[in-house]
Formats: C-alpha cells, sequence, structure tokens
C-alpha cells in the first residue's frame, strides 16, 4: 500500500499525518486492507487515500462510500463492470469509417456477454445476476422502457461507477 502511494506527487507532511482526518482516513483504509488478501485491490484502496488527500477530500462521504463499494465488490465483479464501460462508448456512435460501426443495443449486449464468457467462463444467467448486485451498489443501471430488440438484463454503468474510476484510477489498469 505504502509503495502506490509513494507512486503519486503527494507529500505527506509531519502536520498531515497527525491531523484527525487523516488519521480517520488511514484507520477505514487500513481496517479494510486487512479483510483482503487481494494486492490489487489493496492498491485500488491506496488510490483513494491518494485521491483523497490530493483532492482534499478525506473527511467527505465520498470517500468512505468509495471505500466500502471497493470493500463489497469482488475483483471479477470490478472486472464484469469496467469491461462493460469498455464497450459503452461504441453505443450510438455514427459510422465515421470501415473500421467503425454502429452498434444496435441487442449487438452490443452479445458481444459483451461474450467477452465475459471468454474471461470468466460466466453463463449469461451468471453475469446477470452479477450485474443486478452492482446494480444495487449504483455502479450499474438496468435499461427501462422499450429499445428495438430490447428483451430485457441490459443495462450500463453509471456516473457514480465514472467517479469510483476517477478515485481508483481504474483506467489505466484496462487492457
Amino acid at each position: 500500500m505504502l509503495d502506490e502511494l509513494e507512486k503519486g506527487e503527494i507529500e505527506l507532511t509531519e502536520e498531515m499525518i497527525q491531523s484527525e482526518e487523516f488519521i480517520h482516513s488511514f484507520v477505514i483504509i487500513y481496517r479494510a486492507v486487512v479483510n483482503t488478501y487481494s494486492r490489487e485491490k489493496i492498491r485500488y484502496f491506496a488510490r483513494i487515500l491518494k485521491y483523497g488527500i490530493s483532492q482534499n477530500k478525506l473527511a467527505s462521504d465520498e470517500f468512505e462510500e468509495f471505500v466500502q463499494i471497493l470493500d463489497t465488490l469482488s475483483l471479477t465483479e470490478l472486472s464484469l463492470i469496467q469491461t462493460l464501460n469498455e464497450f459503452e462508448p461504441n453505443v450510438g456512435q455514427t459510422e465515421t469509417n470501415n473500421k467503425d460501426k454502429k452498434l444496435k443495443l441487442p449487438e452490443y449486449w452479445d458481444e459483451y456477454l461474450e467477452k465475459i464468457q471468454k474471461q470468466h467462463n460466466f453463463s449469461k444467467e451468471v453475469t446477470t445476476d452479477k450485474l443486478s448486485r452492482l446494480n444495487r451498489i449504483g455502479l450499474y443501471k438496468t435499461f427501462t422502457g422499450s429499445y428495438w430488440g430490447y428483451n430485457g438484463d441490459m443495462g450500463k454503468t453509471t456516473h457514480l461507477f465514472s467517479k469510483f474510476t476517477e478515485w481508483i484510477e481504474l483506467e489505466s489498469e484496462s487492457s
């Protein structure tokens, strides 16, 4: 965790380390880190702390919310939602050249499910169940209403997911 903090351009002064908000925030992060064995999640927790320091948001509700969200997420769930996010920019784009194609919602979803099945060996039903949990957390939202060819159980990442990725610097991890 300390390695991740050293990567940033944040200088931890004696005054900062002794402040109530830093101690409180560090304890929250420490408790979460103790409960995981995943080095990847530990790096993400450190990034939350680093972002909170750099943006002066240690004492914010956002800080505690994002620590709690990361604590409850499995790396598999994080991978599912990140993979979905990678597909989303393609939805609704107009065709600009032969490489780009405008995807209809069902084509987009089928490609997403196919990638998830290859990455994690999940069936459509298991993926839907896991996305349902992400829906309750607030990182994913199921589409409502009617779309041409919509059969249900499809959705998109949320604004909360976008903010969360800023805090854990998820974009730099995508492959």
